[in-house]
């Protein structure tokens, strides 16, 4: 979320951020959460984010290839998506007592 909201700031922009969680089967959960910014670099597109590469700023490039380690660790998927205004972050995780 804090990306999300950074994305809009660095943008000098107003936008809105979403978050919603979708029952996507009996076991897992999806989380996705979406804004009204720029987008992402269509480089980080191809690859998915990396350890400690980033397109903020004052970013460290942390924090989304921790949410994406964590998700696949757990058995989880991990995705990055740009829309029409904005972009996504996706991922599954299973809900909590079905491991």
């Amino acid at each position: 979320m804090l990306n999300a909201i950074e994305s809009l700031t660095e943008a000098h922009r107003p936008g809105t951020v979403t978050v919603s969680v979708t029952r996507t089967s009996t076991d897992l959960v999806e989380v996705t959460v979406s804004d009204t910014g720029p987008g992402f670099p269509k480089d980080m597109l191809a690859t998915g984010p990396t350890m400690f590469r980033t397109s903020k700023r004052n970013g460290t490039g942390v924090g989304l290839s921790l949410v994406r380690s964590i998700a696949e660790a757990h058995g989880g998927t991990f995705s990055l998506n740009n829309l029409e205004r904005g972009a996504a972050v996706r991922f599954t995780m299973l809900q909590q007592g079905q491991a």
